[in-house]
């Protein structure tokens, strides 16, 4: 297709409308106009930015890209940043160099917005805008999957499928310790007790999200759309561990996941396998900061195998003193709940 004039801008309020109608040409199974109102207005660590691609003809926006804050705390300092996503171009203006631009100019605008970094799983369709608009791949998170039947194991021999299976019943069986209870997202209480028990997690991880008891509500009550099964583990009384768990037919995934100590987290993964074998489960998933030693000691000791690799990228404003504090993987604790 041949080339057509357009130019870049930071979006206002008044390209709402435009921005919602190109995301239904791609998010077509959600409710646009709820998720919208929930992520780009309601996000507890500041409301979204978008840069628009118009036709220089019409004023038509052609494409988009959002930055959706996140407050991280960065070996001891809280620093706001952000996490990418809803990066669409119109499939009539592709092939133009529209995403790379649109890319080049957020990153650009970042400190005027006062936001020190973006970062984000890097899809295929990003991932080369991204680098050449100065965001560096810090390594890729790795996709682990637990089989929960030999259906499962569609990339191995029966017999190996079997053995996979035998090792993770081996773990799990005979484990003392609390059980597991689901979460109602409807109990207030519940959302101090998450912000008391991250609070005391995330001290293994020198970069994670500041997640308060807000971040909580906002994730798991607001959001439109299923909410994620939330499951738990008490002793005494107190939350010791917690998982919060997506399903798309007989497969889940684990989209939050942390525990007290490293002992809870093996209990918390054994009860949550077999919970989900119960129900009927056949694969659980989850993806992990790349080169985590503890947690990924922790999924594979569980029976998890390493599958395919996501790409992580990161810009951070080349202003400031954060690069080198950023840029190690291993310090990254990032669960899908704290994308967008």
């Amino acid at each position: 297709m041949c080339s057509r004039p357009y130019r870049i801008r930071l979006g206002n309020s008044g390209d709402r409308r435009p921005i919602l109608s190109l995301l239904k040409h791609w998010r077509k199974l959600q409710p646009i106009e709820a998720r919208y109102r929930w992520i780009y207005d309601c996000n507890p660590h500041g409301r979204a930015l978008s840069w628009v691609a118009e036709d220089c003809a019409s004023g038509q926006v052609v494409g988009c890209v959002s930055c959706f804050p996140r407050r991280l705390c960065v070996r001891g300092s809280i620093v706001l940043g952000s996490v990418g996503g809803d990066s669409f171009v119109h499939p009539d203006w592709r092939r133009m160099g529209i995403a790379e631009a649109l890319h080049t100019l957020s990153h650009k605008d970042l400190p005027r917005v006062g936001l020190a970094f973006n970062y984000g799983f890097a899809g295929s369709a990003n991932r080369t805008a991204l680098k050449k608009a100065g965001a560096v791949e810090l390594g890729a998170f790795r996709r682990l999957v637990l089989p929960l039947s030999a259906k499962a194991v569609k990339f191995a021999p029966a017999a190996i499928a079997g053995r996979i299976l035998r090792r993770w019943e081996t773990r799990t069986k005979g484990r003392a310790g609390p059980s597991l209870d689901e979460l109602s997202p409807d109990c207030e209480k519940l959302w101090q007790e998450l912000e008391s028990l991250w609070e005391e997690a995330r001290q293994a991880f020198p970069i994670s999200l500041v997640r308060e008891a807000s971040y909580f509500r906002w994730r798991y009550a607001a959001a439109p759309g299923e909410r994620p099964l939330l499951l738990g583990i008490r002793r005494r009384g107190t939350l010791e561990g917690f998982a919060a768990v997506t399903r798309s037919g007989s497969r889940y995934g684990i989209f939050d996941f942390f525990a007290r100590e490293k002992e809870t987290a093996r209990h918390l993964l054994a009860l949550l396998g077999a919970a989900l074998q119960k129900r009927g489960g056949e694969l659980v998933a989850v993806v992990l900061s790349p080169r985590v030693p503890d947690c990924r000691q922790t999924f594979r000791r569980m029976g998890f195998i390493g599958r395919e690799r996501v790409p992580f990228a990161l810009y951070v404003v080349p202003e400031l003193d954060l690069r080198e504090q950023m840029s190690d993987p291993r310090a990254w604790y990032i669960t899908k709940a704290d994308l967008d």
